[in-house]
């Protein structure tokens, strides 16, 4: 068949009348759902349904393999309103399921493979040296303590324009600055493992990570496989009682599995709000405190995982073995060696300062930038006249019916 195709002979027509809807449904059922991981298969899902269906969905399977065109006007309507990275996940995707729909018989090949030849031959060999890997940036402690306050205030930068948005209940910036600090002093992979940490999972003076949010739904363990702890600073104790103490405030009693950082219904975080908060809350608070405070400018494009690489950093300069800081952040030496090389270069000869002097001192520091801080008068005027904020959350919906 292969051969045939490349003398240009003809090929067999298929005899399949599937429709792409049609196969997906068979191929999600018999192999997505029982060979790939619960996140892989709400990513298929999510991208089938938002960049193939609408345009592929009711075509049938053998007139891709009749008519490679319109796998290319897809791709091309595709591009022209999504970013590089969508279009190669759908197109992966996509050849993924044209890939088992040519092993099951269903069609001679996979066409979508077709479209990638032209670019697979002749290519150009790469002679120069691949520029060497930028070192992680590990924010200073101080910038995200001055964060955690920003995120704790009532009232949120504009996202557009320049009104002040408000942020009602203290409960929401409590957890809003709870994500961040178990990233930068628990060295969390946010928001996931952070989002998944329920009130069981603090005891003994340690903090324990059994869990995360995957796509919207609690799952056990962490990225890595398995769970693991660390030992509970001071400071970060410090926000988790002041996140209890909102839930008591808001009429909340707070379970051994009830989530720190859940739902207004008590459930887990879902993928859209995880994202709402990265963009919303976290981004504008970010690029306020390095607009008021220069000397960290690098807020100004800072994701809520660098927080993850300053906690790194600050296990480095404690004089942590690289055995102890791959258990805590839940990964491997060799990752620890090959990502942070040069950042543990940069610690060797120095004088090793311990996690709880490195924070103890960084929270100071921000308290001291936060008094000598003055705002502008118009910044003091909108934020005086942004609105009261109450003290207890509203009666929710889900709550009632329950009740």
């Amino acid at each position: 068949m292969r051969t045939a195709r490349r003398r240009g002979e003809p090929v067999r027509r298929p005899k399949t009348r599937l429709t792409i809807d049609e196969y997906w449904r068979r191929w999600w059922t018999e192999e997505v759902t029982v060979g790939k991981a619960r996140g892989t298969q709400y990513g298929y899902r999510d991208i089938y349904a938002c960049y193939i269906a609408p345009q592929l969905g009711d075509v049938k399977l053998r007139e891709l393999v009749e008519q490679p065109q319109l796998l290319v006007r897809w791709r091309s309507k595709l591009a022209q309103t999504k970013s590089q990275a969508v279009v190669q996940q759908a197109h992966r995707v996509l050849s993924s399921m044209l890939s088992a729909a040519a092993e099951a018989g269903e069609i001679p090949h996979n066409p979508i493979l077709l479209l990638a030849i032209g670019s697979r031959r002749g290519r150009a060999r790469k002679l120069a040296r691949m520029p060497a890997p930028r070192e992680p940036l590990a924010i200073d402690p101080v910038a995200w303590f001055l964060v955690v306050e920003y995120l704790r205030r009532p009232t949120r930068p504009p996202i557009k324009g320049e009104e002040l948005r408000v942020r009602r209940y203290p409960l929401d910036r409590e957890c809003d600055a709870l994500i961040l600090a178990l990233g930068f002093m628990a060295g969390l992979r946010l928001p996931s493992e952070a989002l998944g940490l329920t009130r069981a999972d603090v005891r003994h003076d340690r903090l324990h990570i059994e869990g995360r949010s995957s796509s919207g739904e609690y799952a056990p363990g962490s990225k890595t496989g398995p769970g693991r702890d660390l030992p509970l600073g001071r400071e970060l104790g410090d926000a988790l009682r002041r996140v209890a103490r909102a839930h008591r405030d808001a009429g909340r009693t707070m379970g051994a599995g009830d989530f720190w950082i859940a739902a207004r219904d008590g459930g887990i975080w879902s993928e859209y709000q995880a994202r709402n908060w990265r963009e919303r809350e976290f981004r504008p608070v970010a690029r306020q405190v390095a607009v008021d405070f220069p000397q960290y400018a690098e807020l100004q494009n800072a994701t809520p995982y660098l927080s993850r690489h300053t906690f790194v950093s600050s296990c480095l300069q404690g004089g942590i073995s690289l055995a102890t800081i791959a258990t805590w952040c839940g990964t491997s030496i060799q990752m620890i060696s090959r990502t942070y090389g040069r950042m543990i270069r940069r610690h060797e000869g120095s004088q090793a300062m311990g996690l709880a002097e490195q924070y103890r001192t960084a929270d100071s520091q921000a308290l001291s930038l936060l008094t000598a801080y003055r705002p502008t008068q118009a910044a003091t005027q909108a934020a005086s006249t942004s609105g009261t904020v109450g003290a207890r959350l509203p009666p929710a919906k889900r709550r009632r019916r329950a009740a």
